[in-house]
């Protein structure tokens, strides 16, 4: 079960993002500095925890992926984790290990896209 995202949704929309921040590039760049460094651990963390076949390990990562995404409106990746965390849950291993494979895509796009235009 794949929440749905709109086609054609951006990655992120840091000018919602900004706006949250009270329009503080450098908290938003900070934030995303955050992201950058804790997202391989996150995601090394789900891996284990759907391994492992943790459904609580697995499901609170996929949840913190989800609020972290959500800092930058990247609605794609936000999806995508809530979905992991849908299935872990649910104990639905086969289903989580597939979308623990696109929310890995949705992430690098997240980190490509912040590296772009935050030049980090």
């Amino acid at each position: 079960m794949i929440a749905r995202v709109p086609e054609g949704q951006p990655v992120v929309c840091l000018s919602a993002a900004l706006a949250r921040v009270g329009n503080n590039r450098q908290i938003l760049t900070d934030i995303a500095t955050f992201f950058l460094e804790d997202t391989p651990n996150l995601l090394d963390e789900i891996r284990s925890g759907i391994d492992e076949q943790d459904s609580e390990l697995a499901a609170r990562r996929a949840h913190t992926m989800k609020g972290l995404a959500a800092n930058f409106d990247a609605l794609p990746c936000v999806a995508a984790a809530q979905d992991v965390e849908h299935q872990c849950l649910n104990q639905n291993w086969n289903a989580a290990r597939d979308g623990y494979g696109h929310l890995v895509a949705e992430v690098e796009r997240v980190l490509a896209a912040l590296k772009a235009e935050l030049s980090l």
